[in-house]
């Protein structure tokens, strides 16, 4: 079969931000690169909207953002979502240890209650019991992952019967080229490297639907649709929950 645009397959490998020591000064200036390329790519406002729209029934709502970083892209979405989502409990889910007491204080302010977990994202997810939360959220995480795992981190959420909101990078030529632009708004080296290496990984069409389906079988409500020029917008809903 041809490759038509050479990026058919998704090829998974190791971003430097992942590599680098948390504490470094190219972590620090990556993860503030990633705050401004989230603002470009509409991040923000796309998430806010899937967890409108994945709301579970409890209020307040309960929710884990896995590979939540230094937090600041869910407080972001917390700004967003407005004054009717006070009393929100999140869970801040990162390998890395950099959510600050400032942020976690921003998120009071907010009336959300906000807390780190430093961790492995499958274990974490793995230990919920069913209904413990109503949404996991994953921003520009879930590409990082080969399939073997990805299916058992998607499985893990499944048995946990929590909505899943998750944005990730389009795999196209068209996101590549874009790549090239990140020096114009600021990004380093470092984040350019792992700009490409992101969209290579990244998912097309319904890829992430068929891989949740594989994982979790076919009884959910699945919403896959590309979002802007470069990402791929994905919502898992309970079963019986209205598409």
């Amino acid at each position: 079969m041809p490759r038509d645009d050479g990026l058919m397959l998704r090829q998974v490998d190791a971003e430097w931000l992942d590599i680098l020591p948390a504490d470094a000064p190219a972590s620090r200036r990556s993860r503030r690169d990633l705050r401004c390329i989230n603002w470009w790519m509409g991040h923000v406002a796309a998430m806010a909207g899937l967890v409108r729209r994945a709301r579970g029934r409890s209020d307040p709502p309960r929710l884990v953002d896995i590979g939540a970083g230094d937090g600041r892209f869910m407080l972001a979405v917390a700004r967003r979502l407005g004054p009717g989502w006070a009393g929100t409990r999140a869970m801040l889910l990162d390998r890395h240890d950099v959510v600050t007491d400032a942020t976690l204080a921003d998120f009071a302010a907010l009336g959300w209650s906000a807390g780190r977990c430093t961790g492995d994202i499958y274990g974490r997810l793995d230990a919920l019991h069913a209904g413990e939360v109503d949404l996991i959220c994953a921003n520009l995480v879930l590409h990082q992952f080969e399939e073997p795992l990805l299916l058992r981190i998607l499985a893990a959420a499944g048995r946990a019967q929590a909505a899943l909101a998750a944005l990730e990078p389009r795999r196209s030529t068209l996101a590549l080229h874009g790549c090239r632009l990140l020096p114009l708004i600021g990004c380093d080296p470092i984040t350019l490297y792992d700009s490409r290496v992101s969209v290579q990984a990244g998912f097309r069409g319904l890829e992430l639907s068929a891989l949740w389906r594989t994982a979790c079988g076919e009884s959910w409500t699945l919403r896959e649709s590309p979002h802007g020029l470069f990402s791929q917008a994905f919502l898992a809903m309970r079963p019986g929950s209205p598409p």
